[in-house]
């Protein structure tokens, strides 16, 4: 009776063991199957399937543009229609100058979630050109470098921070909403400058030094963030006051006919003058290195006027004396730096 037990218990665990390993090796094939595929990436991507997208490009749904000579700005739109975040890269095998100017063309887009690009395209062909866009994707289990590139396509770079123009190095200050090019010159151009004479002749001076053909000196016009505000009240100055003659023609002054013009300057008992000031917030395009600004400027204190010019030192405004109402003359050294507004190049 006792081994009749004892062998009913042994069939009983040989069963039991056997089905362990059967419920063991059914359990490491799922494992193995939701963690690898057959090229060792992770599972998810199996049983998810494809990752799509919609792509527009300004404001319609395409995938290409035609695109005419010159140069151009176009709004690119990729929304992820997935239930999970994804890396994706924007591609093209077109092979004109594209660069991105605002928006990564590469990164992660969130679950229905919308990434907006801004592209700076030069068409330098004489024909209409076809460019075509696709985007890769992949899981973010991976990394946005096993992201594939399709075989003939690229991925676009981001615009550059300095350029080669005119055998000169020029820093891309602006991309305007005409697809031209503010380009900043990288060198500082050496100038000094004195009286009333500097004052009268500012803008010549300082666009004698900026050679390239068509470039200028930098005035408060060519900066986002700086201005020049003038006072509404007039400030009268009834005493002997000199002056450049070139603020004769300023409609902020107002001089009584009874002064006296010399070369390049006068003197008057009756000046009517607004003040000014400089309201300073620009953007950290210009907050490099010392210049000045081509543009007039002067100041009213205690019934004195100040000729000034302008000087940005890495972005804090310096006013450099040139001249003042009793006839005194003031030399300064400073800088120039040249802006380039340039179209339909390509870099």
């Amino acid at each position: 009776m006792k081994d009749k037990y004892i062998v009913f218990f042994k069939k009983e665990i040989i069963f039991l063991l056997l089905l362990l390993i059967v419920v063991c090796i059914s359990f490491g094939i799922t494992y193995a199957n939701f963690v690898y595929n057959s090229n060792d990436k992770r599972a998810v991507e199996m049983f998810a399937g494809s990752l799509n997208y919609n792509l527009k490009i300004n404001g319609e749904y395409q995938n290409s543009i035609e695109v005419s000579k010159g140069s151009s700005i176009i709004n690119l739109e990729i929304k992820s229609t997935n239930e999970v975040s994804s890396f994706y890269k924007l591609l093209t095998n077109s092979d004109i100058v594209i660069y991105t100017i605002e928006g990564n063309a590469s990164g992660v887009i969130g679950s229905n979630d919308i990434v907006n690009i801004k592209l700076y395209i030069v068409n330098n062909k004489e024909d209409i050109v076809n460019v075509p866009f696709i985007v890769s994707m992949g899981y973010l289990t991976n990394s946005l470098d096993d992201v594939k590139v399709v075989e003939n396509y690229h991925e676009i770079q981001n615009i550059k921070h300095e350029i080669e123009y005119d055998n000169k190095t020029w820093i891309i200050g602006r991309i305007n909403d005409d697809a031209s090019i503010d380009l900043i010159s990288k060198n500082l151009y050496n100038i000094k400058l004195s009286g009333y004479d500097a004052y009268n002749n500012l803008n010549s001076l300082l666009n004698s030094k900026c050679i390239t053909n068509g470039s200028k000196s930098i005035d408060i016009n060519d900066i986002n963030g700086i201005s020049l505000m003038t006072y509404n009240d007039y400030t009268t100055i009834n005493r002997l006051s000199y002056f450049p003659s070139i603020i004769k023609n300023i409609e902020d002054v107002i001089i009584e006919n009874d002064y006296i013009s010399e070369s390049g300057y006068g003197y008057s008992n009756s000046i009517l003058i607004r003040n000014k000031k400089i309201n300073n917030n620009m953007d950290d395009t210009y907050k490099n290195g010392k210049f000045l600004l081509n543009n007039l400027y002067y100041e009213v204190d205690n019934n004195e006027i100040f000729y000034y010019v302008i000087e940005l030192d890495n972005g804090k405004i310096n006013l450099r004396k040139l001249y003042d109402s009793n006839n005194s003359n003031y030399e300064i050294s400073s800088n120039v730096r040249c802006i380039l507004n340039i179209k339909d190049s390509a870099f």
